[in-house]
């Protein structure tokens, strides 16, 4: 397993595979995720394969362990290696999982090794069930791995460049802090329909962000979720009428001006 410090009385914790099925069904979320073991980016091959076998070992062990109506995705290892990710996908596939986590990206890599990761490594991944990449939410990089394939992400990348600044619009982003804002009274995007654009003006939110308040970090927050289910939803219903590619390079021409 794997074990944890306490922050607040300095004591160990060792969660095991077994621990966190326990955990995470008591908890009741609606998928449960095993638990695996993510290499750093650039480590070498042995390590690489070592946690490839872990990652395996714990995802069976979370299977045996787990119960209930609650859906249990698995995590693929393997790092850029492409012998290894086919074997862990391939050994995972057999288990049966709910759904599959694409590990091991989005950890410091270059994006262009990323996405070569994605081309090969999704098309193993069993046709009938999601395939969910883990730590991705730029808008870009969301319609590119979407166009590669992927059903699913979790990230903090929107509330992350909330709190320092960034906001997010279908024509570019830009930092709110700065000075220009401090007479835009309007909305932080037109047609917005977030609360923050409701209510708020830019000048506003800019003076919140320049004095360190917390209210202009929830509001740039609140937009930029807003912002990244917008821009989903508008890609499923693209996707529905068979122009995903068509609305993937409208939305990166408008994308790319910057406020």
């Amino acid at each position: 397993g794997v074990t944890f410090r306490s922050p607040f009385d300095d004591s160990k914790h060792v969660f095991t595979p077994e621990l966190c099925m326990e955990v995470q069904m008591a908890l009741g979320s609606d998928v449960a995720m095993v638990l695996d073991d993510c290499p750093p980016y650039g480590a070498d091959r042995d390590r690489v394969k070592d946690s490839a076998d872990r990652t395996l070992d714990w995802a069976r062990r979370c299977l045996d362990s787990h119960s209930g109506d609650q859906l249990l995705f698995c995590i693929i290892q393997g790092s850029h290696d492409r012998e290894l990710r086919k074997e862990n996908t391939e050994a995972l596939s057999e288990m049966g999982f709910d759904g599959y986590g694409i590990g091991g990206l989005s950890i410091g890599e270059p994006k262009s090794e990323m996405f070569d990761t994605l081309r090969y490594s999704v098309p193993l991944i069993p046709r009938d069930k999601p395939r969910y990449l883990m730590g991705v939410g730029s808008p870009v990089e969301l319609l590119e791995s979407i166009s590669l394939g992927v059903d699913i992400f979790d990230s903090a990348f929107p509330t992350r460049n909330a709190r320092h600044n960034t906001v997010y619009t279908f024509s570019g982003k830009f930092n709110i802090s700065k000075g220009r804002f401090k007479d835009d009274f309007s909305p932080l995007e037109e047609g917005c329909g977030c609360y923050a654009c409701k209510n708020f003006s830019r000048a506003y939110v800019s003076h919140l962000m320049r004095v360190h308040e917390m209210l202009g970090m929830r509001l740039v927050t609140i937009h930029n979720l807003y912002f990244i289910h917008n821009l989903l939803s508008r890609a499923r219903e693209a996707i529905s009428e068979d122009r995903f590619l068509e609305f993937k390079r409208e939305f990166e021409g408008g994308y790319m001006n910057k406020n």
